[in-house]
């Protein structure tokens, strides 16, 4: 027997994002019928908000209450909170099983990493006053949650010492091998035409300029180099500096 999932997230992020495609990967999934024994009844999000004083109503009262109606008397076997992002989401006696996929808890619980000589800040270390009450609201959704699924090893240690006796399974984020495979599914460099000069070595990285991912680091690194040599590299920022379609991500990584 089929059972059938809600899955719920809160703006409705494009691909392009890192929660946004970390999301459509999991209903792309689902829609091709590639979860066996599971089918998605509908995705609970609503539109990308600009205002603050509306994002912020919206946030933390509006779309809350209407995941818990459409929740209520709801024929699915599961509602699935898709970041941890959204935990707040998770409603209060919800009447079928709740999880949340849970990918860091580095805002949850921030620290500190040594890399070489230098100590890296991990998560937001001073948040403001919305914020911090933001993260409370996360982390009682977290506790409501049955099942907290976690998509590496460290963060699911991290879930357990911060969550002790919740139950929790390990899932990690799948590849389809042959999309970005350069040889069966080759794109062309020039899609990259208005982020690239085809002329010189492409390097890139990808995500967000947090402390964590150390952007500054590689650009010190790049500028200590030789200069016949950095004038010969191209460096693309993914997702600090641009944002690309997925054709273009495609190309961007075949071609570095």
């Amino acid at each position: 027997m089929v059972k059938r999932v809600v899955l719920a997230r809160g703006a409705a992020l494009p691909s392009s994002t890192g929660l946004g495609r970390a999301h459509h990967a999991i209903e792309s999934l689902l829609q091709s019928a590639l979860v066996p024994g599971w089918s998605k009844v509908t995705t609970l999000e609503h539109s990308i908000l600009h205002f603050a004083p509306s994002r912020l109503l919206t946030r933390w009262r509006k779309h809350p209450d209407f995941v818990s109606a459409a929740m209520e008397g709801s024929e699915a076997d599961l509602l699935h909170i898709t970041d941890q992002e959204q935990a707040h989401l998770v409603p209060e006696d919800c009447e079928v099983p709740v999880v949340v996929t849970v990918h860091d808890l580095f805002h949850l619980r921030p620290r500190e990493i040594k890399a070489g000589d230098i100590r890296v800040p991990v998560g937001n270390q001073r948040p403001g006053l919305f914020r911090r009450r933001d993260l409370k609201r996360l982390k009682a959704g977290l506790e409501r949650a049955d099942l907290l699924i976690c998509i590496s090893e460290m963060t699911k240690r991290d879930v357990e010492r911060m969550f002790p006796g919740k139950p929790t399974a390990l899932v990690r984020h799948q590849i389809d091998l042959d999309y970005w495979d350069p040889e069966g599914n080759p794109r062309s460099r020039d899609l990259l035409a208005e982020h690239d000069d085809d002329s010189k070595c492409l390097l890139v990285t990808v995500g967000s300029d947090e402390p964590r991912k150390r952007l500054d680091f590689v650009r010190d690194v790049i500028t200590s180099l030789p200069e016949e040599v950095a004038q010969d590299i191209h460096m693309l920022h993914i997702g600090s500096e641009v944002e690309l379609s997925d054709e273009q991500l495609v190309a961007a990584l075949q071609h570095a």
